[in-house]
């Protein structure tokens, strides 16, 4: 293993583009369950999890250019909170106080408790235990396991086995899928560990890896091969967008339930194409806003307020 200085201009921008897609994925799904046909939507791939996946290898990079776990806390904070807060009280102006209450109840309690009474933003489940890798990663990092990447592999092999113990067990689905995100969580962190080893085979063939996990159905070990070529074409893909875009899909995954709910319940629009229209009608817009107006502003000031040459760290690249 080999140490080097980790290059602060370092971006892997095909992220944007897959957490857009994703953030998407999970649009429709709620869209088949809120309006009509009122059924289970089969995905081609497990949003959540793949969000994992590539926080595993962006926040990584984010805390080893900052020595200070404070400076960590308050990027993180910076990046979740404020918008966030925002999708509270949206829920609260189109719904009521009650509402706002079950969906700071779902995040805070990572989806384990899911309010009876009144609506809630379920969405939000997943944000508690995205917060819990962040403190996983610091944890680890204290401790030097990323220094020996043996123990990262130690942590996903344990986690997979985990998967398959629940799944064959027939463990609740937030059981297998809460397994589910640690691995996909660890698998985020050895591509960022492994990165400059993830170009050898070239920049199309991580795509054409992404496309096989999608099309073949019974694929053994689906998630975690999804898991793997999701960060594989953010960190080694060919890049499909030669510009930047606003990174709206924390927008459209924290905002979309409320303004949903609003569309089915209050203003009683249930057919899936109308509903679909007006939700993206409104969506968009509101997600543009939230970024330029709230997010980007955000991290602008934690970069300004964070120092960032005076603190860069090295990090191992195996």
């Amino acid at each position: 293993m080999t140490r080097t200085d980790l290059s602060t201009s370092e971006r892997y921008p095909n992220f944007d583009i897959l957490r857009l897609l994703l953030a998407l994925e999970v649009v429709v799904a709620h869209l088949y369950l809120f309006s009509t046909p009122n059924t289970a939507w089969n995905a081609w791939i497990m949003a959540v999890p793949a969000f994992l996946a590539i926080s595993g290898v962006v926040v990584l990079k984010s805390y080893s250019e900052k020595v200070s776990l404070k400076d960590f806390a308050k990027r993180r904070a910076l990046r979740i909170l404020p918008a966030l807060s925002v999708s509270i009280l949206l829920i609260f102006a189109l719904f009521d106080f009650q509402v706002a209450i079950n969906a700071v109840t779902t995040w805070l309690s990572g989806g384990i408790y899911i309010p009876e009474k009144g609506y809630t933003n379920q969405a939000l489940w997943s944000l508690a235990w995205e917060e819990l890798a962040y403190l996983l990663l610091a944890g680890l990092w204290a401790i030097g396991a990323y220094k020996k990447p043996h123990f990262i592999w130690f942590a996903l092999i344990a986690a997979a086995a985990t998967v398959y113990v629940l799944s064959a067990y027939r463990f609740g689905p937030l059981a297998i899928t809460l397994a589910m995100l640690a691995q996909a969580f660890f698998v985020g962190n050895l591509a960022f560990l492994y990165r400059k080893k993830l170009h050898i085979l070239g920049r199309f063939a991580p795509w054409a890896f992404l496309v096989f996990t999608l099309l073949t159905p019974y694929l053994p070990a689906r998630q975690l091969l999804q898991a793997m070529a999701v960060v594989w074409v953010g960190i080694a893909g060919f890049r499909i967008i030669g510009f930047r875009i606003p990174d709206i899909s924390y927008g459209i995954y924290i905002y979309h339930v409320p303004i949903l709910l609003f569309i089915t319940e209050k203003c009683r629009i249930t057919d899936i194409q109308s509903a679909s229209w007006i939700l993206m009608a409104v969506l968009i817009p509101t997600c543009l806003a939230s970024w330029y107006l709230i997010e980007q502003p955000c991290i602008r000031y934690k970069r300004k307020t964070i120092p960032n040459a005076a603190k860069a760290m090295t990090q191992p690249v195996v």
